[in-house]
């Protein structure tokens, strides 16, 4: 399992990531929102861990732009006086409110339950594009019609799909696909791409100049 870990309060983010990984969790720390998106653009991610600060509007606005496009389990955490309620911070777009008192073994169990819930909502999935997939019948439709990507076009597009406002470059599919340390064709990425368009349509999947891929929401 990796989670990323968001705290502009260092000594506290860098305190749970040791603590996670002593729980065979891998866990990425960032303190921005470029420094997140870059984590998350290079590796998949189960979750992320907001670890609030003593900012009251600066924490629900981060926690907003963290939960926009994305299909990531959010776990907050308080740190020191808490200022925030529940249901603020619910709203705002975390899926759990923890206070940074928990138990790490507590708050790993809590980040595998909002993974398996996040999954089992994943299972038919359906979006503004039209696209409908089912990875455990290995069945997609495009506005209705059945396709028939190969497993690799089905992981792109699944990835593609569970996140449809992020932006995914070639590297991160290279390695959605075949894994670190992997060296793949030049074109490989294209290449699927391209058939999946021809699956679909030209519109479909977007490319983005000079950082990579996003599905098309029509």
């Amino acid at each position: 399992m990796r989670v990323l870990i968001y705290s502009k309060i260092v000594a506290s983010g860098r305190f749970w990531q040791q603590k996670l990984e002593e729980q065979s969790v891998q866990a990425d720390l960032c303190a921005s929102m470029e420094e997140a998106r870059e984590i998350l653009a290079m590796a998949t991610h189960d979750a992320i861990i907001h670890i609030f600060d003593g900012n009251c509007s600066h924490n629900l606005e981060v926690l907003g732009r963290l939960r926009d496009g994305l299909n990531l389990p959010i776990l907050v955490m308080t740190y020191g006086q808490q200022k925030h309620s529940t249901f603020e911070v619910l709203d705002a777009g975390a899926d759990d409110f923890l206070p940074s008192s928990v138990d790490v073994r507590e708050l790993f169990a809590r980040v595998r339950c909002k993974c398996r819930a996040t999954n089992a909502r994943g299972h038919d999935i359906i979006y503004k594009s039209g696209v409908s997939i089912d990875m455990e019948a290995h069945e997609v439709r495009w506005q209705g019609r059945k396709i028939y990507p190969s497993s690799r076009e089905l992981l792109i597009l699944n990835e593609l799909i569970a996140n449809p406002q992020r932006i995914f470059t070639k590297q991160h599919l290279e390695i959605l696909l075949y894994g670190y340390g992997y060296v793949a064709k030049s074109n490989t990425i294209e290449v699927f791409i391209h058939t999946l368009r021809k699956r679909t349509s030209p519109n479909a999947i977007l490319t983005v100049r000079g950082v990579g891929y996003k599905l098309g929401l029509n």
